[in-house]
């Protein structure tokens, strides 16, 4: 996966394993058939973590059979990129055990893209400075309504939607409020600038 420019989230749920991802966060707390559910479905996602597509960033996702996490990692370490990739090594996400033996892991690499001569490999400090677990419930589906009144539709849908908006804008790892915080840094700069006359 890379990204400059267009956000794209990723979220990861290590007990199953699974890993998703999309451009829109609020998308990544869809439910999931769980048995542990007297709805037959909870929130898959145990926590998110957002390419930074200011700079630029790719990374892989990669799914390993049995053994332990820490056991792959050290295998892969010997195998080196070829060209200029060499320091992106594989490397276990936060929150597991990574001496635990399961039957599937998911391990991650990256680089950055903003270094163009010498490409810079994410390391797990970094990915770990950006790993955020969830706590909110599952994105609700808003179900076709049967009344003809497109207006009473969208009175009923009106506060959820709401709902939805608030919480992204008081929750300060959403993309919705850095992306705020963003163009008011843009526009203030625009306008000291301006100002001094440039």
């Amino acid at each position: 996966l890379a990204a400059k420019g267009q956000p794209i989230s990723l979220a990861f749920n290590m007990e199953m394993p699974i890993a998703l991802w999309s451009s829109e966060p609020s998308s990544l707390t869809v439910s999931w058939p769980s048995p542990r559910s007297n709805s037959g479905a909870l929130r898959v996602a145990t926590a998110r973590w957002d390419i930074d597509d200011a700079v630029g960033e790719a990374v892989e996702l990669r799914v390993f059979d049995k053994y332990s996490a820490k056991h792959h990692v050290n295998l892969w370490a010997q195998y080196k990129n070829p060209g200029q990739l060499h320091e992106a090594l594989f490397f276990a996400t936060p929150d597991i055990d990574s001496d635990r033996e399961r039957q599937h892991h998911i391990l991650v690499r990256g680089t950055s893209l903003a270094h163009a001569g010498t490409p810079k490999g994410l390391s797990p400090s970094q990915f770990k400075g950006r790993w955020v677990r969830l706590h909110c419930p599952p994105f609700k589906i808003f179900k076709q309504t049967r009344t003809l009144d497109p207006i009473a539709a969208d009175l009923q849908e009106v506060p959820i939607v709401l709902s939805n908006i608030e919480n992204a804008w008081t929750d300060r790892f959403s993309l919705n409020y850095q992306s705020g915080q963003r163009f008011t840094q843009c526009l203030l700069s625009l306008l000291e600038k301006r100002r001094a006359g440039d």
